[in-house]
């Protein structure tokens, strides 16, 4: 379509400093030495793979995250026909999701960037997107899966209920809990 790579241009101030390609080289070791058999008592790495993974937790100095806005990370492409009741703008059918590697999802209102698209006006998909020199931690560096889309209900929490009704149910969920039945599901754990 033309248009340039989704960035951030939000000002960082991270007190770790790591790269994608470090976050993947420990994934990559780690899940290579889980694999692996070896005898009870013997270290998970090995010696080549330790110095590895010691460069990649030292880290970087912080000073070093450029100035500029940094490329976002993709996190997902989700259609319309693969996830129920997706609330799709009208004229859209395909929601592309990317975040900033350095925000704590919970803290920074611009974490997450939506893209609402019509799927058969994205052309000339990047096979390799821009990749930000360095991210926060590794943690914030999304891994490869598939997701399986269902339909859920959501149940208010207690305190959003009728005081009659949270009570009713509170009663039942306490009648449960002394049952010798097999366990039942519970409202606030279960629904």
């Amino acid at each position: 379509m033309g248009e340039a790579w989704p960035t951030c241009s939000d000002e960082h101030e991270p007190y770790e400093l790591t790269t994608l390609e470090d976050v993947r080289a420990r994934r990559r070791i780690l899940a290579a030495a889980w694999q692996r058999p070896r005898p009870p008592g013997t270290n998970l790495l090995t010696p080549d793979e330790k110095v590895v993974i010691d460069r990649v937790d030292a880290g970087y100095d912080p000073a070093l995250l450029p100035v500029e806005p940094l490329p976002l990370i993709p996190l997902a492409q989700l259609y319309a026909r693969d996830v129920p009741d997706l609330p799709c703008p009208d004229g859209t059918d395909m929601l592309q999701v990317l975040w900033c590697p350095f925000d704590e999802i919970m803290d920074a209102r611009s974490a997450v960037h939506l893209w609402w698209r019509r799927s058969t006006s994205v052309r000339n998909m990047l096979v390799h997107p821009p990749e930000p020199a360095f991210v926060g931690q590794g943690f914030y560096v999304p891994e490869p899966c598939v997701l399986h889309p269902e339909q859920v209900i959501e149940y208010p929490a207690y305190h959003e209920l009728d005081d009659k009704l949270a009570e009713r149910i509170i009663s039942r969920e306490r009648e449960l809990l002394q049952s010798p039945d097999e366990k039942q599901p519970g409202y606030r754990g279960d629904l």
